[in-house]
């Protein structure tokens, strides 16, 4: 479409245009559209945030240039996790900045801030890492620990002085923090009350145990305490013996005094001893009931055959240990710790242990061991079959030979814990208390086995048996060559070597307190003090004729030795195996003299000694188990195995075990009891317990070369 002028305006039009040109771009407009712009600031058009803790926020600005002559409005929009200002009002010709802010959560994020005008559209790039913490967990009381963002681990800080803390003491309270360190107060335990000892156990806390007051000298008082005042004394029981009582009179107690009355009926004046009940005093006269039965305390079933060679068993620390064979392998392939829960809780019957399908199959050897309460502890299985030979239990371990060396296990499960391939002969070892092993080996060289190896310690030559006492003192007998060196200290750290020669070759050596004893069947000698003083312990019969002792049971102490010894009933005839009774004697040691003598078994085939030990009731008392046939007592007693203990020359005690429990095969008198091995054919063996009830023992066991002070068995 085309407009036509008229002619007188075409000039003023003309000239108006040109000066327009001149001076206004945009005639009849107030903005320019091509400068109706804005730009991002170089140092802004991306954004990084770097890394950022989870959870916080960081803010940076966008710096926006308008580049226009009149006021701009800028449209914003992003994503989370950032944020800005949806508008931002941009001055004519001016800058602003536009915060946009990063929330930070876990992980890598990358986000686009869009910025709109009219005229124009703008993407700012954005990136950001958010970073979850750590848990951050202090090493100590009084210690503080954060995450560090700059070194990406945690760190340590002392905590500010006073800061409450757990002193990690039961015994101390009320912690506070001083200098890095949680120092608490002592927890106060006071009951208030006088006749408590009150204390903190680290174990339970507050402890408030009865206090024990001093006894009053006066024989018919007794300690007596009030909670308010503390120790006193009060009148003692009417009744209470206060002296000398025999079941006709007495010293009893009355109203605080001691007088001489008639003694009461139902006194107590004998006490429960093994299977022996209490004595009652009855019409002046004292009366023990007719013994009962005398019932194991509990009886179990153990897995295979326990080894008959004595030891039989040994008894540390309340446990016992034994040797024994034909465990079923496949019960031993049972189990995850190498060990094998074949027993049964003690009261049981014990169960089935053969476990295995293949009857012919012979199984293998074991450590075992079972608690003095008759739960099982152990069976650890040798790891190459074979017998081993119960030497001793030490502090270091249990001791055991085997063909061509010695092991040493662990008290705790059995397993091994040493091996010496070393050739000792039978009675060449010798256990100290503190766990070391002397060793006679048989290149002559006698050594020391600890924790630090082998170590010789003198070349002697020959072979021979080895014995310590409880000095320390090394004695080696070599039986052969009738020589007897003393190994001890010389006063300077080093080794002293006395030689004594002895006549007579005797082929055994025992250790006893203060000295020794060296013997064969039919000779015996007591040394001490290093075999300066000699007393012949030989017994004769009334004929002269050397008695056949056994030289395996001899039992020592400090003032006695007890020897028992066969002899013939008829010793005018000769005496076949069948026709021998055994004899104890007892020597006094201080004068060498006899104490007194007493028969043990009678004559018979089933007659034998499997046990003996040592009582603290007289000198020389003495407990032994036997199997023999008591008929000729007319008490009712046949074959059977019975419990004697002796005491001034004459049989105190008989106590017989129960005829299912006969047939013994080893034993042990330990821990106040008597344990027993008894064989019950095809169902197996038990290992029963008897209670010594009033029988306190002394040294207890044979005595032999591997022993302390006269001991085979560890000390308590």
């Amino acid at each position: 479409m085309t407009y036509r002028l008229p002619r007188r305006c075409a000039g003023s039009i003309l000239l108006a245009l040109a000066l327009g040109l001149l001076s206004c771009r945009g005639c009849g407009t107030d903005v320019d559209p091509v400068d109706a712009d804005f730009r991002v600031d170089p140092s802004t058009q991306s954004l990084e945030f770097g890394r950022v803790l989870e959870g916080q926020q960081v803010t940076k600005a966008v710096l926006i240039h308008a580049e226009t002559r009149a006021a701009l409005t800028v449209s914003a929009s992003v994503g989370a996790p950032f944020s800005a200002p949806m508008t931002v009002d941009v001055p004519a010709g001016g800058s602003v900045e536009l915060p946009v802010t990063f929330t930070a959560g876990n992980g890598e994020v990358t986000g686009t801030l869009v910025l709109s005008a009219p005229s124009r559209t703008l993407e700012v790039a954005l990136h950001g890492v958010g970073v979850r913490p750590p848990v951050c967990t202090p090493s100590a009381p009084c210690r503080e620990s954060s995450y560090s963002l700059e070194l990406d681990q945690c760190v340590e800080a002392v905590s500010p002085d006073d800061t409450a803390c757990d002193p990690g003491n039961i015994c101390l309270e009320q912690g506070r923090c001083r200098s890095g360190t949680c120092l608490g107060v002592p927890r106060s335990c006071d009951d208030n009350n006088a006749c408590t000892n009150d204390g903190c156990s680290m174990m339970s806390g507050c402890v408030n145990s009865p206090r024990t007051c001093p006894p009053p000298t006066e024989p018919c008082k007794v300690a007596a305490c009030d909670p308010l005042s503390g120790c006193g004394s009060a009148n003692a029981a009417d009744g209470t013996q206060c002296g000398d009582v025999d079941c006709v009179s007495g010293h009893f107690c009355l109203n605080g005094g001691c007088l001489v009355l008639p003694t009461p009926d139902g006194f107590l004046c004998g006490v429960e001893v093994a299977c022996i009940p209490e004595a009652r005093c009855r019409n002046q006269v004292c009366v023990r009931p007719d013994a009962g039965a005398w019932l194991p305390r509990w009886s179990t079933r153990v897995p295979g055959q326990p080894s008959r060679e004595r030891p039989t068993m040994l008894a540390s620390a309340g446990n016992l240990f034994f040797n024994t064979c034909g465990v079923p392998r496949l019960a031993v392939d049972g189990g995850d710790d190498g060990g094998l829960d074949a027993g049964a809780d003690a009261g049981a019957d014990g169960g089935e242990v053969d476990g295995g399908e293949d009857a012919g199959d012979p199984g293998v050897c074991a450590l075992a061991s079972w608690t003095s309460s008759g739960f099982d502890r152990f069976v650890a299985p040798y790891e190459e079959d074979g017998e081993r030979r119960l030497l001793n239990v030490s502090p270091r371990g249990v001791l055991l030979a085997r063909d061509g060396g010695l092991e040493l296990r662990a008290r705790l499960d059995g397993r091994l814990l040493e091996a010496l391939e070393a050739a000792v002969q039978p009675g060449a070892v010798a256990a100290s208390e503190d766990g070391g092993l002397q060793l006679w080996l048989d290149d002559g060289t006698v050594a020391t086995w600890s924790d630090a190896g082998l170590v010789p310690v003198v070349a002697l030559g020959g072979t021979g048996v080895l014995a310590l006492d409880v000095r320390g003192t090394l004695y080696a007998w070599q039986a052969d060559a009738g020589l007897l060196s003393v190994l001890g200290d010389d006063g300077d750290g080093g080794l002293q070597v006395t030689v004594v020669r002895v006549d007579a070759g005797l082929p055994s050596l025992v250790s006893a307190r203060l000295g020794l004893v060296l013997g064969g069947r039919q000779e015996l000698w007591w040394l001490a003090d290093g075999g300066a003083d000699f007393v012949d312990l030989s017994w004769r019969s009334d004929a002269g004729v050397l008695l056949d002792a056994e030289p395996r049971a001899v039992l020592a102490s400090t003032d006695s030795v007890v020897v028992f010894a066969w002899r013939c009933a008829q010793p005018l005839t000769s005496c076949m195996p069948v026709d021998r009774e055994l004899w104890a004697r007892v020597t006094d040691l201080r004068t060498g003299a006899e104490r007194w003598e007493v028969k043990v078994l009678p004559a018979g085939i089933e007659s034998r000694l499997e046990e003996a030990a040592l009582v603290n009731f007289m000198p020389g008392s003495v407990a032994a188990l036997v199997k023999a046939d008591f008929s000729s007592l007319d008490a009712g007693y046949g074959l059977g195995a019975y419990l004697e203990v002796f005491t001034a020359g004459r049989r105190a005690i008989l106590c017989p075990l129960p005829p299912e429990s006969s047939d013994v095969r080893g034993a042990l008198f330990a821990a106040g009891n008597l344990f027993v091995f008894v064989d019950e054919g095809d169902a197996g063996v038990a290992l029963e317990a008897y209670e010594l009830k009033g029988l306190p023992l002394g040294f207890g066991g044979w005595p032999q070369a591997d022993g302390v002070e006269g001991l085979r068995r560890a000390l308590p």
